[in-house]
């Protein structure tokens, strides 16, 4: 009877663990001498009740809710367990800290039925974020944030620290950077949803999609899954529910960030020239002007200029980037190349913002289409790709199968920022339908653009009504013309809507 007395804590707390963990996963016992909370960060379904360990036996704890960090003037002092109910869906950030130790402790606990979507939950002192010097006050600083990456059937998070700081300019829904460095602990941390955990930049943005909300986000990742699947280089994007000091703040986009770090972690390239958007974002400035003056020099239509372009770009590469854009009516292009002698342009897909006519990349591409190698090889892919990838059908069913997948973030998106742009801003759910059913339709349209015409039949085709007299047929309709060049107009590109006119 002794030793069942002795075994009974030890049991109950099996018994506790058992009954409140997700799933059948059990987590794994903490170790000895290290703070800890018990059970840990995760999604709960049932009440909890959270016990808390200090490293050194006996020695104080002080708690908080919320981001506020603990110390020996703010707090709770620990002395029992801890209850946290799983009545209705909520997030509850526990803090802690333990006299003599100058770390603070943080756990993220997801009460309630859990979303389809993994949570990040960030921990920041109150002050940081909406004091005066704060960063959603427009202070422009980098604070200290503590994430926690929640996820159904995972194991359980460590509390990672990292410098959070507001993407300028910041709109209504900011746009969040996170930034990993030595001074916070990890520069280079392993995060579980990443293809590839060990090469993780050490630069991540949270997007908010802007004034497009949720919708933006759908079409951003629709860009950077289409991009792998074509074997185009794309940071790495997953959709994830945002909670911000117990706070939900919806649906973000976490993504690596396209800066030389990216190209180093990625590339295994230290010294690179990067070309973003027509500005210099990294390296030497020089070196995109110098290859643009070379393919000036020689004649378009010359074979020369084909090899010389071959030389300087992944001509493969920019073309099934063009094509995507294209197709996809978002998306940015970014030139990069290691900086030595010899080396070739290639190109990154930025799944956010959209290509302009005067962009950069999109000014040579049309440089290049006025040699007949280059537009052969163009059109050729243009006709494969939009047989397969880039297919009306493929499109929009991939786009469907995203929209499916965040729609268990829209609940907090709407209680967060509750005014979508529409006319049926009363009824958040039918707005959202219409608006996914606009975007479809919009997605066709694009798409049908880059098919083919069907092969020419040897048997003449029956000639049109002849015109009569003051007759105005509407040839062609375009909305928002790239600037594609056209024979007719001396290789000259229209840039706008614009409506093309026969007349008798």
């Amino acid at each position: 009877m002794r030793r069942l007395r002795q075994a009974l804590p030890f049991l109950l707390t099996l018994l506790l663990l058992t009954a409140v963990t997700c799933g059948t996963r059990l987590p794994p016992l903490p170790e000895a001498g290290q703070f800890a909370f018990t059970p840990p960060s995760g999604l709960y379904r049932h009440d909890l009740t959270v016990a808390l360990r200090p490293a050194r036996t006996e020695a104080p704890i002080v708690f908080t809710f919320g981001g506020t960090r603990p110390d020996a003037e703010r707090g709770q002092r620990y002395r029992h367990p801890i209850r946290l109910r799983a009545d209705a869906p909520r997030m509850v950030i526990l803090r802690a800290w333990e006299a003599g130790d100058p770390a603070v402790h943080t756990a993220a606990y997801l009460m309630g039925e859990p979303p389809a979507l993994p949570v990040l939950a960030l921990a920041a002192d109150p002050a940081d974020l909406w004091g005066e010097a704060g960063i959603l006050a427009g202070s422009g600083r980098e604070i200290t944030a503590t994430l926690l990456l929640l996820a159904e059937g995972a194991q359980p998070p460590s509390a990672l620290d990292a410098g959070l700081r507001v993407e300028e300019p910041m709109g209504v829904k900011p746009d969040f950077r996170l930034a990993f460095r030595q001074r916070y602990g990890e520069s280079r941390p392993a995060l579980p949803w990443f293809d590839a955990p060990d090469l993780i930049a050490q630069r991540l943005l949270l997007e908010g999609g802007g004034a497009g909300g949720a919708t933006a986000l759908v079409d951003e990742l629709l860009v950077s899954r289409t991009a792998e699947t074509m074997g185009l280089a794309v940071p790495a994007t997953h959709p994830v529910l945002l909670f911000l000091d117990e706070e939900p703040w919806g649906l973000y986009l976490l993504r690596e960030r396209i800066d030389r770090r990216y190209v180093a972690t990625h590339w295994g390239v230290q010294k690179a020239d990067l070309r973003f958007g027509g500005d210099g974002r990294a390296g030497d400035l020089e070196a995109w002007d110098a290859m643009r003056q070379a393919l000036e020099d020689a004649e378009a239509t010359s074979p020369a200029f084909y090899t010389e372009a071959r030389r300087r770009l992944d001509l493969s590469g920019l073309i099934d980037a063009v094509l995507l854009t294209q197709a996809l009516g978002k998306g940015r292009i970014a030139a990069v190349r290691e900086r030595r002698e010899g080396a070739i342009w290639q190109w990154i897909v930025n799944p956010a913002g959209q290509m302009e006519a005067e962009d950069e990349v999109l000014r040579l591409h049309r440089r290049l289409l006025q040699n007949p190698a280059y537009h052969a090889a163009f059109e050729a892919r243009r006709c494969d790709l939009a047989r397969t990838t880039l297919a009306p059908s493929a499109l929009t069913a991939q786009r469907a199968s995203i929209e499916a997948e965040v729609r268990g973030a829209l609940r907090e998106e709407w209680l967060r920022w509750p005014a979508p742009p529409c006319a049926l801003a009363d009824d958040p759910a039918a707005a959202w339908e219409a608006e996914q059913a606009a975007q479809e339709a919009a997605l066709r349209e694009r798409a049908a653009r880059l098919q083919c015409d069907e092969a020419p039949s040897t048997t003449p085709a029956t000639p049109l009504s002849p015109f009569h007299p003051n007759d105005v047929v509407i040839n062609e309709y375009w909305l928002a013309d790239d600037g594609t060049p056209y024979t007719s107009l001396g290789g000259r590109g229209i840039v706008g809507d614009w409506i093309e006119l026969r007349t008798r």
